[in-house]
């Protein structure tokens, strides 16, 4: 009679480590990186509304480190734009400096250093929902 739910639970838990160790995209967020938020801007330079943007660089625990990857949310929490995976880590102590830096310009987001394992995304790319 015991035996049902503690198969039930191991073969659930079984499943959701292997999701989150070997098939997960980021979904399993473990740690922030960085977060900063800008204003919506036309490609013209006026502001259409302000903290509209919100870049979120974060951590994924995985068996032999940390993925990093970076998204950002459109107005709120429920509409994102996915910028990518970003590299791995042994710890999230490495993954500050190298991503923990965030600048918004009026034309991309720059997410580190892009001359070293930093990107740059074009605005058009994450305003593109409009």
């Amino acid at each position: 009679m015991i035996a049902g739910p503690i198969l039930f639970f191991s073969v659930v838990t079984g499943c959701r480590y292997l999701h989150g160790q070997v098939l997960d995209s980021g979904d399993y967020k473990y740690d922030t990186v960085a977060v900063t938020y800008s204003d919506g801007i036309k490609p013209d330079g006026t502001v259409t509304y302000p903290v509209f943007y919100g870049a979120h660089i974060y951590t994924v625990a995985r068996s032999t480190g940390y993925d990093v990857y970076c998204e950002v949310h459109l107005g709120g929490d429920f509409y994102n734009h996915t910028c990518g995976h970003l590299g791995r880590v042994k710890s999230t102590r490495e993954a500050r400096p190298l991503w923990g830096s965030i600048k918004w310009t009026a034309t991309e987001l720059i997410v580190g250093d892009p001359s070293g394992r930093g990107i740059r995304v074009p605005r058009s790319e994450i305003q593109g929902h409009r």
